[in-house]
This record gives structure tokens, C-alpha cells and sequence, in this order.
């Protein structure tokens, strides 16, 4: 039986792919969680157009780059058919990474008796999926109306507040001070809107989940090492991932002016970072960025149960 496309791709050639399309957008500062994100648009997070559920952690970021317009709705060809939806002529589809626990079973010998030992693997299956702007007969998309707020957004009072972290007020820098477990921020009338202020205090709660009581990461980091370029990527895009989810507008650059102390800004440093590193080690070092990214991600959103989803 001849091998379809996604059988013939392997974990490493996707990752590369996305790797390298996502160091191109930093570069020209266009990266998913680069730019300002405007939520009278709607949650532009992909989604299953059949199930409605969010594709999650690389396959977020890769079908983002990929998303034409702010409809977030992606299928499969099997999915399309079985809604009778037709894909346009022509289309290309984009290639997604689904991992599944797979039992097999084996023959052992165990002391001459043949025993048969049962065991878990874990393997990957890759699909392509199309956009809704690729499928006639999908339905219009309808999206609830937006809420902009003036009043900093309670749900995020509410994660670090469930998940023990103080909060002090204050002076002209945010930081996150792993010692005292405290999140030092501006105050509210420092910020020119409460998103502002969200989206800065939504990144201070990504480097809070690194205390050793929570997702326990070394925080004790000096500027200029791997290690610090590294956790301030994963706060960057697990606070836009946040946002993303609870309907926040997010402006990077916020955090770049709040987090100030003799550093420009931080989107340049990282950028700087990843050029200065090996060639063979940036691509790693971004996927594994974004998978703690995710894990942040999903760590404060447990804190409440209000979000959008």
C-alpha cells in the first residue's frame, strides 16, 4: 500500500518546518505572540471546526502562521466529507501532529514459561488539515460580542491570588522576585489601559509558576544567560497564550516598557539571543520553550474556571 504524505513525514521534519518559520516572524517581529492582539476580533485561537476544541502547543503556533484572516476554524478532509463540506479545488492543506498511547502486546520468557507482557508506547500521527476559508458549505462563523472592559480584568486577580503569589504595587518596573514569592507591579494609573496592565501581570504569573511550590524551575537566573533569554521566552508566550484564551488584548511591548531596567527591550533581546546561539541549538531551544510555554500556560488557567473557551 503506497504511503500517504502523513505517514511519510516524521516529528522531526514538522518541528523543523515550524522552527523555522517562527525564527523568520521573530526576525521581522511578527512572531503569534509579537504582535498586539485585538479581542473585538474574537479569539483567534485555532480550533477543530467539527469538535470546537483548540489545537494546543505546536500545533497552535504552527496553524497560527498559517491562518489567513482571524477565522480560527480548521478541519480534516474525513471531517469536511462527513459534514458534507467540500474543500476548494486546489487547496493545500496544513500539516498537524497528533500524539496517541498505543497498547501492544509481546512475548517474553520468563524462567521457560512463554509469558505475554503488555505495554504502552507512545506514537505520533500526522494529519492535514484545511481552513475554513479553504471549505465551501461551512457555516458562517458567529462570534459572541466582545466585552472591553476599563476595569483591570478580575480573572487574572483571581489566578494569582488561588495560586498564593502576593502582589505589591508600586514604583516603575514589573518583576517577579522568586525569594519573597512576590509580583512587584506599576500601579494601575502607570498603564494607559487595564489591558496593559493585564497583559503585564499575566507574564510577572508566568514567571511566578517557576517557584519550587508550583512548577518548580530555576528562576535565580542572570541576564544575559541562556537560562534567563529562556524563562523570559516561556513567561512571553504563555502570557499571550493566557490572553489569547481569556479574551485580553495583549501588547508585548507593555511588558518590554514595565520590565525596563537598563535593557532596550525585551523582543530585540530575545531575538538577539536566538541568533547568538548555534545554529544546530536555536530550533530546539524554541520548541522547547514552547512546550513549557504550554504546560505555564495550562498551570494558571486552572486557577479559573471563567475563561472563554
Amino acid at each position: 500500500m503506497r504511503k500517504t504524505s502523513e505517514e511519510t513525514k516524521s516529528t522531526k521534519d514538522v518541528r523543523r518546518d515550524l522552527a523555522q518559520a517562527l525564527l523568520d516572524h521573530i526576525d521581522n517581529g511578527t512572531a503569534p505572540w509579537q504582535k498586539q492582539w485585538d479581542p473585538s476580533v474574537g479569539d483567534d485561537t485555532p480550533i477543530n471546526a467539527v469538535t470546537g476544541k483548540k489545537y494546543r502547543g505546536i500545533n497552535n503556533f504552527w496553524l497560527m502562521l498559517n491562518q489567513p484572516g482571524s477565522d480560527p476554524r480548521w478541519c480534516t478532509f474525513k471531517q469536511a466529507q462527513a459534514n458534507d463540506w467540500k474543500i476548494r479545488k486546489g487547496s493545500h492543506g496544513t500539516t498537524v501532529e497528533k500524539w496517541l498511547v498505543v497498547e501492544k502486546s509481546k512475548e517474553i520468557d520468563v524462567d521457560g514459561q512463554i509469558a505475554t507482557l503488555e505495554e504502552k508506547q507512545l506514537v505520533v500521527r500526522f494529519y492535514n488539515v484545511f481552513h475554513a476559508s479553504q471549505i465551501e458549505g461551512i457555516p458562517e462563523l458567529i462570534r459572541p460580542t466582545a466585552e472591553i472592559s476599563l476595569e483591570p480584568d478580575p480573572r487574572v486577580s483571581e489566578i494569582f491570588t488561588k495560586m498564593g503569589v502576593s502582589l505589591s504595587l508600586g514604583g516603575n518596573r514589573a518583576y517577579y522576585s522568586p525569594d519573597s514569592d512576590v509580583i512587584q507591579m506599576p500601579p494601575l494609573e502607570a498603564f494607559s489601559t487595564a489591558s496593559d496592565y493585564d497583559t503585564v501581570l499575566l507574564h510577572e504569573i508566568g514567571h511566578a509558576t517557576g517557584h519550587k511550590s508550583r512548577l518548580n524551575r530555576d528562576l535565580h537566573n542572570t541576564f544575559g544567560t541562556p537560562a534567563y533569554a529562556q524563562e523570559e521566552l516561556r513567561a512571553e508566550i504563555s502570557a499571550a497564550m493566557n490572553a489569547r484564551v481569556l479574551g485580553i488584548a495583549f501588547d508585548p511591548s507593555r511588558v518590554d516598557d514595565a520590565e525596563r531596567s537598563g535593557i532596550e527591550n525585551f523582543a530585540a533581546y530575545l531575538k538577539s539571543w536566538l541568533s547568538a546561539l548555534p545554529e544546530q541549538d536555536r530550533k530546539p531551544e524554541l520548541m522547547s520553550a514552547i512546550t513549557s510555554a504550554q504546560k505555564i500556560s495550562d498551570y494558571v488557567l486552572s486557577f479559573t474556571y471563567s475563561a472563554k473557551t
